[in-house]
């Protein structure tokens, strides 16, 4: 009897929604003299279903499945501008994760425990900025000066990403010849400046997604078409890497001190092309001023009937909100930890010739290209929790394979296609996870990626300084190298365990079904 009321309540308010769309349409369509006859003759049913709400659901705009399509699909100009969004950041991190360790090592000749301090400072400073960057960015309502609420974070992220991230690959000024210490205090200026403005970029952009879109399979093309570019990105700065350090210094097969120069041409094109793009992303954006009545669509509202306000307080109590922070937490770990040690993996393991570590991460992150534009039809057909466990699968197939069988210059790239198999699948569906999290609750969108961006910094960050410190002194490289084999093994392996134990807690769930102890919570906790 209830799923019967059900199903009748859906039809009547899937009618209710069409004639009411209707009833909006025709008004502003008539002129102002005969208006009231337009609403008697087209908006009587839907004047009259109005002042009956069947479904009265506070701060929350109803519309039809097929009206969402009609009226709410995003242009193909604007998917493409957005997916260029974090292009510059990218770049950033790809540089940052597979080439600053390499960079401070063996350009720099920090020591090993100086190096993952720098790299454990920068994860904690993006930990501590995206909570409170999120938080900031779903206080404001139209952002600085009229510019949108997320767009005026990623304009800021963007001048302090520009301004500092070129200093980290350019050698201590004036200070060439002091201690590590003194060196780490240089750095750690333009380290905490360039992640606070890392930070800003990555929870604008991904906290538009929901306020761009409520349609779910919208929300999936867009998070493909933003790892798309990211793979892109990946790619550029690994052919970049590759062409110049092959052809740039050739006193060594071996990175020394002596491409210093190399590194900072590098880091320059980087930096500049990712500008490009940045300019292209506001250029081709418009962020739609923010109100509370946001509109979802009523295939989510029926999934998820009483749809609330949400304050950043809501999302402490709700178990969901634990477990998909897991999730995210541990595949970006696993994406993260593979790109910072693939290049210490064939350097010192597999003592591979320099420019080898532009060529491996190319064929991880090109496999990956390729999985990211079948990412959409697969969860689609599959479910994004079945697609996720597949990825799963394929990160211990990498750590099995690096484990159990030999490992050569020329099976590593099968583990590099396998890994960035992986890696593409857990990335994508991770944030489509989160994505369901939110639903339509996108006055605290950012807040929830800032938290769970946290988590993930600071895993990456505390995992890194462990590995560093475990790391043997000596600088005898067959007298440790098996050391960062043990490394590519046992980190992504305990990644992938505990992502899988949070989607195992996740299948019989709807993710974004909301804990109903939020209402009496609300009363206890009032909103800031």
């Amino acid at each position: 009897m209830k799923r019967f009321c059900f199903k009748l309540s859906k039809v009547f308010t899937q009618l209710y929604c069409a004639l009411r769309i209707r009833a909006r349409r025709f008004t502003r369509q008539a002129s102002s003299n005969n208006n009231g006859e337009a609403d008697m003759e087209e908006g009587g049913i839907g004047q009259r279903a109005q002042s009956h709400d069947p479904l009265p659901v506070e701060t929350t705009t109803f519309h039809s499945s097929s009206t969402m399509k009609q009226t709410s699909r995003l242009p193909l100009l604007r998917k493409a501008c957005y997916g260029v969004g974090h292009v510059l950041n990218d770049l950033c991190a790809a540089m940052w994760f597979s080439y600053l360790l390499v960079f401070l090592h063996q350009v720099l000749n920090f020591s090993s425990t100086f190096a993952g301090a720098v790299i454990l400072l920068g994860q904690v400073a993006d930990a501590v900025a995206t909570p409170f960057v999120g938080y900031e960015s779903d206080q404001s309502r139209s952002g600085f000066f009229g510019y949108g609420r997320r767009k005026s974070w990623h304009l800021i992220g963007t001048f302090c990403v520009v301004a500092t991230f070129p200093f980290l690959f350019i050698d201590c000024i004036s200070c060439h010849d002091s201690h590590d210490w003194a060196k780490f205090i240089y750095f750690a200026p333009f380290v905490l400046i360039f992640q606070f403005g890392w930070a800003s970029v990555q929870i604008a952009s991904l906290a538009m997604i929901p306020d761009l879109t409520s349609d779910d399979s919208e929300r999936v093309e867009l998070n493909s078409i933003r790892y798309a570019w990211t793979i892109a990105s990946n790619l550029l700065v690994f052919v970049l890497t590759a062409f110049v350090l092959r052809y740039g210094n050739k006193d060594s097969e071996r990175v020394t001190p002596n491409d210093a120069g190399t590194f900072q041409l590098i880091v320059f094109v980087v930096v500049g092309i990712g500008v490009v793009f940045s300019v292209i992303f506001h250029l081709g954006v418009k962020e739609q001023p923010f109100t509370h009545q946001h509109s979802v669509g009523l295939s989510d509202e029926m999934t998820l009937p009483g749809r609330r306000h949400m304050t950043w307080k809501s999302w402490f109590i709700e178990p969901h909100f634990y477990i998909v922070s897991c999730l995210y937490m541990s595949t970006r770990l696993f994406v993260n930890l593979t790109q910072v040690y693939m290049p210490m993996y064939i350097l010192d393991t597999l003592r591979m010739s320099k420019e080898s570590i532009g060529y491996v991460p190319f064929v991880v992150y090109f496999v990956g290209f390729l999985c990211s534009i079948i990412m959409k039809p697969a969860t689609r057909r599959i479910g994004k929790k079945v697609t996720c466990v597949l990825g799963i699968m394929a990160g211990l197939a990498v750590t099995g394979w690096i484990q159990f069988l030999n490992v050569d210059d020329k099976n590593i790239y099968g583990i590099a296609a396998l890994l960035g198999a992986s890696g593409t699948i857990l990335t994508i569906s991770s944030q489509s996870i989160t994505n369901d999290l939110i639903a339509g609750n996108t006055e605290t969108g950012a807040f929830v990626f800032g938290v769970m961006s946290f988590a993930d910094k600071l895993a990456n960050g505390a995992a890194v300084m462990a590995v560093q410190l475990l790391q043997p002194a000596t600088t005898d490289h067959m007298a440790h190298s098996d050391f960062f084999g043990k490394v590519m093994v046992y980190v992504p392996t305990g990644a992938c365990l505990i992502a899988l134990v949070s989607i195992v807690a996740l299948v019989n769930q709807t993710v974004g079904l909301r804990n109903r102890r939020t209402d009496w919570t609300e009363a206890l906790i009032p909103a800031s």
